[in-house]
């Protein structure tokens, strides 16, 4: 085991310390996002789907090139990389070749202190390859409140953030309607199922049942939730 690699002792230090130099770089870092465990925005808009792993080796590479066929690619990231505390002669030249990036960290030496940096391995004279994706990854609307590359992550997929909306609702004015949760982008055949999710109480109205409590899982993007919808609710508010 190198030096790098016990500085590292698992993938969601490895993946924080990327984070955290990431986002000092420029990029919006979305966490366990997309099946990524990083995944890197540039401010135009651009991805990089990153996969932080202790070792580099085929399953790794075959993670990384998840979504790839013959004919392209139909969604996903820009570019696509791997960070990895140590790279190993050969191996990145074929990660390189087969158009993912790896990035080893290094420590550099800031204001603050040394703090860990990384670097591009192979292809650091080259521009990173583009995927040319038909379609981007689906970013939620909120940056996920969660860690990257631990075991069972959690994730904050687009139908999550539209369940902490029903919550809010719910949590707001005491029910919802089916109209309401179609407004959230969930399915009302989901909540108002025979499984319990929800009561009826009425008028074409719903009130809490045995939903999981999916604000508990997200506590700062669900008082950021809240906050939205108290607003819209305000008198006078429009939409």
């Amino acid at each position: 085991m190198t030096k790098r690699e016990k500085d590292f002792p698992t993938e969601a230090d490895l993946c924080s310390a990327f984070a955290d130099w990431a986002r000092e770089e420029g990029f919006t870092v979305y966490p366990e996002t997309a099946g990524w465990d990083l995944l890197l925005v540039t401010p135009d808009g651009l991805q990089l789907g990153v996969e932080g792993k202790l070792a580099m080796n085929l399953k790794v590479l075959a993670q990384s090139l998840r979504g790839i066929s013959l004919y392209g690619c139909d969604r996903g990231p820009d570019f696509r990389g791997v960070v990895v505390p140590a790279s190993h002669e050969g191996t990145e030249e074929v990660f390189a070749t087969m158009g993912i990036e790896v990035f080893t960290p290094y420590s550099s030496w800031r204001r603050e202190g040394y703090k860990w940096a990384f670097q591009r391995r192979a292809n650091y004279l080259t521009e990173m390859f583009d995927w040319n994706p038909v379609q981007r990854c689906e970013l939620p609307d909120f940056v996920p409140d969660v860690p990257a590359g631990v075991p069972a992550p959690r994730t904050l997929s687009p139908w999550k953030v539209g369940a902490l909306r029903v919550q809010a609702l719910l949590e707001l004015q005491g029910f919802v309607t089916r109209e309401e949760v179609r407004k959230c982008k969930n399915d009302p055949r989901r909540w108002c199922a025979t499984d319990g999710w929800l009561t009826q109480l009425g008028n074409g109205r719903w009130g809490k049942g045995s939903a999981p409590d999916f604000g508990l899982q997200h506590p700062e993007i669900y008082a950021q939730i809240l906050a939205e919808q108290r607003e819209k609710l305000a008198p006078g508010s429009i939409g």
